[in-house]
């Protein structure tokens, strides 16, 4: 069942996760990337996940019609890298998998942002006909 939130907080909500998406990648290359990692940088690759989460459940409850289905697959590569310290063990060959998964994920959010555009503006149409016709 759908929450009814405003159409600009789902956009805006969606363009959220987007872009922590995209962080996502960054901080794990950045991960892979450098020899010593501190800290801090393990604390934010934590806080990121969380926001993921957080994001992609609210999604889940706010889009109408399952549009937001991508966040099984999102949590599917979040599970298989839950910290730093579990990449830098990690072989060459799954770490490209993880890549593979977070470059499909991508695609599938940006393919579902233009559905949800979409069915948000169909709906957006349908209420002002609506309105238009009680009048």
């Amino acid at each position: 069942m759908a929450t009814v939130l405003p159409q600009e907080v789902i956009e805006q909500r969606f363009n959220e996760i987007i872009n922590l998406w995209q962080r996502y990648i960054n901080l794990f290359d950045k991960a892979i990337e450098t020899e010593q990692y501190s800290h801090e940088q393990q604390e934010d690759f934590l806080k990121l996940q969380l926001d993921i989460t957080r994001r992609a459940q609210l999604l889940r409850i706010a889009i109408p019609e399952n549009l937001f289905d991508v966040w099984k697959d999102m949590k599917k590569l979040l599970l298989q890298t839950p910290t730093i310290d579990v990449l830098k063990k990690e072989a060459p060959i799954r770490l490209s998998n993880f890549r593979s998964m977070w470059h499909e994920v991508s695609i599938s959010l940006k393919q579902k942002q233009g559905q949800l555009n979409a069915a948000l503006q169909e709906k957006e149409e349908a209420k002002s006909k609506r309105s238009f016709f009680k009048k």
